[in-house]
């Protein structure tokens, strides 16, 4: 008997090679799912990164709205960059920017920076943006339209991710910045 294999050692066998090919077909099925919820995450990431530049960062220069070549401008930033002194305790004060509270100054330059000719691209450098294209709509709580900026070709693909801010303006109103991304 010595040499001779079992039946016992072929059935074994052959659970085993069943066993590790059902596992190889259920990571075949469960990798491109995960790889495509990954990149969804990465690009939701993104897009809220985007909205928080453009509601809580005034840009730089921050009075980049008042007359400055394209050349000269860094970074876009909607935010209202009016410093508030707040009284914490007798002596105590702390100076602070208003959270989600944007300029009706920067929303109309930007806007209109838009609306020219490369006006989309150049904000794409101002925000840092290489890998995706946007749209960027601000609407006040009456529905009317202060900013629009859209790409000069739309590239369609299939995932789109949308993320809509509630904010502010200084005279006590809101509205919704709307950022989409694909």
């Amino acid at each position: 008997m010595k040499g001779q294999l079992s039946l016992d050692f072929y059935i074994s066998i052959l659970v085993f090679i069943l066993f590790s090919m059902y596992i190889v077909l259920q990571l075949v099925n469960i990798i491109p799912t995960y790889s495509r919820e990954v990149n969804v995450q990465a690009l939701r990431s993104e897009a809220y990164q985007v909205s928080e530049l453009l509601i809580n960062d005034p840009g730089k220069p921050i009075d980049w709205y008042s007359g400055y070549a394209d050349n000269q401008i860094n970074r876009i930033g909607l935010s209202n960059h009016t410093i508030y002194v707040i009284q914490r305790a007798p002596g105590d004060y702390v100076l602070s920017n208003l959270t989600n509270v944007v300029s009706f100054a920067k929303i109309t330059t930007l806007n209109s920076k838009c609306r020219i000719p490369g006006g989309y691209n150049r904000l794409k450098s101002w925000l840092g943006i290489t890998d995706f294209q946007f749209i960027l709509t601000l609407n006040d709580s009456s529905g009317n339209n202060l900013l629009t900026c859209l790409p000069p070709t739309i590239d369609a693909r299939s995932t789109k991710i949308s993320v809509d801010r509630i904010v502010s303006f200084s005279d006590n109103r809101y509205g919704v910045l709307s950022l989409q991304v694909w």
